[in-house]
């Protein structure tokens, strides 16, 4: 490679480096103009540091990315909200408690199942199986005996 196509692509980085450096601090020529979202300091420092990848902005103030909020981004957040008692681990992903399912926890699961065409139900959050007539147990799998009496 000769020394004139280098100059070139050199010349071209630094043609683009400034024209992000005006349109960063806000004075792009172009006829759209360039709406920044907040002001950024390049010298902030932010104490607790941002997490899960936000930016400081300004001294203390974190940019949190979408799916995370907190003063330092330290929360996740899930939409739609999980259910159930569920926490957010992060966008998208949710930790369900024991008897619940799902992206986002929707789904009532009875551990074993209910048998016998029982109903796995959440009552307050409690999971149980809701047996048809002549069936209980907590997997309706016992039979009720009817004892008929003739007068």
């Amino acid at each position: 490679m000769g020394l004139l196509p280098l100059l070139r692509t050199g010349l071209a980085l630094v043609a683009s480096l400034v024209l992000l450096a005006g349109i960063c601090e806000g004075r792009s020529d172009t006829p759209r103009g360039v709406s920044l979202p907040f002001v950024f300091d390049a010298k902030a420092t932010c104490d607790p540091p941002c997490k899960h990848s936000g930016i400081c902005i300004r001294n203390n103030t974190c940019f949190c990315y979408r799916g995370y909020e907190g003063e330092a981004c330290q929360y996740a957040n899930c939409y739609p909200k999980c259910k159930n008692g569920g926490e957010c681990l992060r966008p998208g992903k949710c930790r369900c408690p024991p008897g619940f399912t799902g992206k986002y926890c929707h789904k009532v699961v009875c551990e074993g199942g209910c048998w016998n065409g029982g109903e796995c139900i959440a009552e307050n959050n409690v999971v149980k199986c809701l047996c048809p007539s002549s069936w209980m147990g907590s997997w309706c799998q016992e039979g009720m005996c009817l004892l008929l009496t003739f007068s």
